[in-house]
């Protein structure tokens, strides 16, 4: 029996409904980046959405645009902020005479320059990232099942963020049962399309290896979740392609015990 590329797809990769949604997600958007002016593309990522989110969230098509609208209109003020802090970099390096003992007010000129344009650049994309996670609540049609708090970790953690920072970040949540994990894995599955929506994937970021010599993304890496592949995915659902899934997505003991494995384990 001959099943259609898109069948066999699904089974030879045994991918799960998550994988499948966040990938075709991450492939529609690829090829809207592509070609911005085609309304098609805009059309197939809202309905890969919707057929995620089923029941799940009452968004409509031109909400949906909107959303996205403003949410790239805040990372790129973000971005043209950043970059006007840093006008005087190039005066100030060359300053710099190598070999030679580094002139202090030169230094410390460098050092102040990048050290203020990080910490807007952090607090401003943690802003960001907590807009996302609100607008991801509201989304859903259910309230949350318990108390929980999104956790940065990562660069944002360090307080280290640059525009084009991949997120990574856990939630730290009061209850483990059947129902609440699906729904914070509904909610980690929301941001994802959130940040998605950016068009700033690329493709090999979401480790589509069916795709490999197909379509080949050219394009930069911009805002985007951590990377989907194996050893990485540093988000609640995990990297979805290892045996642990849902990784980050854990009480506060469990984490406490986590930590205390690596100070008593030697890599």
């Amino acid at each position: 029996m001959k099943f259609p590329w898109s069948w066999k797809f699904i089974y030879a990769t045994k991918i799960t409904h998550i994988t499948f949604s966040t990938k075709a997600h991450a492939l529609y958007n690829s090829c809207g980046a592509r070609k911005p002016q085609s309304e098609g593309w805009l059309e197939s990522t809202f309905k890969v959405q919707k057929s995620y989110w089923k029941d799940k969230c009452n968004i409509t098509y031109n909400q949906h645009l909107l959303l996205t609208k403003s949410l790239k209109e805040e990372l790129t003020a973000i971005r043209n902020k950043c970059r006007a802090k840093l006008p005087d970099i190039d005066g100030i390096t060359k300053q710099f005479k190598l070999g030679e003992p580094l002139d202090d007010n030169s230094a410390s000129a460098f050092v102040s320059l990048i050290k203020d344009t990080t910490i807007y650049c952090t607090d401003a994309m943690l802003s960001l990232s907590k807009r996302i996670m609100t607008e991801s609540v509201d989304l859903l049609t259910k309230q949350p099942p318990c108390s929980f708090n999104a956790v940065a970790i990562g660069s944002l953690a360090r307080g280290e963020a640059t525009p084009y920072l991949d997120l990574e970040y856990m939630f730290l949540v009061d209850d483990k049962s059947t129902e609440a994990m699906q729904y914070f894995e509904n909610l980690a599955i929301t941001s994802y399309f959130l940040m998605g929506n950016f068009r700033e994937t690329k493709l090999s970021y979401m480790h589509i290896d069916e795709l490999k010599g197909w379509f080949d993304d050219k394009a930069k890496n911009g805002f985007k979740i951590d990377r989907l592949a194996p050893g990485t995915g540093n988000i609640p659902t995990g990297n979805l392609v290892d045996k642990i899934q849902n990784y980050f997505i854990v009480t506060p003991e469990k984490l406490s015990r986590r930590y205390e494995m690596t100070t008593e384990q030697p890599c």
